[in-house]
């Protein structure tokens, strides 16, 4: 009986403590910058905690390397993601394809823990905490840039972020 309490009591401390997966954990993470696709024009996205990840804690991610792109997007109707590009970066991929985003539904820029979005082919060393301008590109909502993406490195909460592949 008494060992069922301890258990008990652990469980509820180790939830009140945000212990959960590491998935759920990435949801509370607020580091990134956030921007809207203008909505004086209609459909629009909203893009929040956007951030680019960077190297581990005491690493540096050389010239050429890739870094993957997080955030979570919702549009107000079916809309894509069809590209990103940054001045730092040579190129970039979205794995799979175009990033399908279903109105009104919260997407993330990650499947079967893998990054959607890979910045490619870096021009400069990248250690970490940098901010670059990232240009995202909609099928149907349109251009945004986004001036001051932070770069985070891949440490404590975001070490449960994949890197690039």
């Amino acid at each position: 009986m008494r060992a069922a309490a301890l258990l008990t009591a652990a469980a509820m401390l180790l939830a009140a403590a945000g212990c959960g997966s590491p998935a759920e954990n990435r949801k509370r993470l607020v580091k990134g910058t956030s921007a809207d696709v203008p909505s004086a024009r209609k459909p629009w996205v909203k893009v929040r905690n956007l951030f680019v990840l960077g190297p581990d804690q005491d690493q540096l991610l050389r010239v050429g390397a890739d870094a993957p792109v997080y955030a979570y997007l919702t549009a107000s109707a079916t809309d894509k993601l069809v590209s990103v590009s940054s001045p730092a970066f040579s190129g970039s991929r979205i794995v799979g394809g175009a990033v399908d985003l279903p109105a009104g539904r919260l997407v993330e820029l990650q499947s079967d823990d893998r990054p959607r979005v890979v910045l490619t082919g870096l021009a400069g060393k990248l250690q970490g905490a940098e901010q670059y301008p990232l240009t995202l590109v909609f099928e149907r909502a349109g251009r945004v840039q986004v001036g001051h993406v932070p770069v985070i490195k891949r440490r404590q909460a975001y070490a449960t972020y994949p890197p690039a592949p």
